[in-house]
């Protein structure tokens, strides 16, 4: 996919539109915002694993060591403190 920002970020998007043709997951949104105290954070995916009153939502980021920047640790506990989302990091 073009609009990805690495390569290892289009490879998991594949993953997991693969995981959603086969229903393991729904929802699947690309870059999803999530609106933080003075902003946004930006994720690169969110979608739903299980159904009905046992569905999960999961925030992933696809992050290599550089991307682990003290804004995005800022942003990140946000997300956590206000919606209370542990964003799932994926290795690059």
């Amino acid at each position: 996919m073009d609009l990805c920002a690495s390569k290892a970020e289009a490879k998991r998007y594949r993953v997991l539109l693969s995981k959603e043709k086969r229903g393991q997951i729904a929802d699947l949104e690309f870059q999803p915002v999530i609106e933080i105290e003075g902003g946004k954070y930006i994720a690169d995916f969110r979608y739903r694993e299980g159904f009905f009153q046992g569905a999960k939502e999961t925030v992933e980021d696809v992050k290599g060591k550089a991307g682990r920047t003290p804004l995005y640790n800022h942003k990140k506990r946000q997300v956590k403190e206000r919606y209370g989302i542990d964003i799932a990091e994926i290795e690059a």
